[in-house]
């Protein structure tokens, strides 16, 4: 069994991400929608020390992992409108122009 310190270590979480994971994990089992992954723990009370199975870590990075050369490349988004035309500041905007190459 591993502590969530080891556990998020061996993931590289910070123990706080991995707390938020595990918080996560708790509101799914009771029902509720969660957005994000979660994973297996066990915690015998609430005051207990959360613990990880060694294949719970291999399951969960299994279940978030994406394989970049199998991974299909987002499309590319056209923006509807006009571009804006660059910024132009004349010496004269009321910014100091020692400061400036004017």
């Amino acid at each position: 069994m591993l502590t969530i310190a080891e556990a998020a270590e061996r993931l590289g979480y910070t123990v706080k991400g991995l707390r938020n994971i595990v918080d996560r994990s708790r509101a799914r089992a009771q029902g509720r929608p969660v957005r994000g992954p979660v994973i297996k723990f066990m915690q015998v009370s609430r005051k207990s020390p959360i613990l990880f199975r060694e294949e719970w870590i291999e399951e969960f990075i299994d279940a978030c992992t994406i394989d970049p050369h199998g991974a299909t490349p987002a499309p590319s988004v056209q923006r509807a409108g006009k571009k804006m035309p660059p910024l132009q500041i004349e010496p004269t905007s009321g910014l100091d122009a020692q400061f400036f190459n004017v």
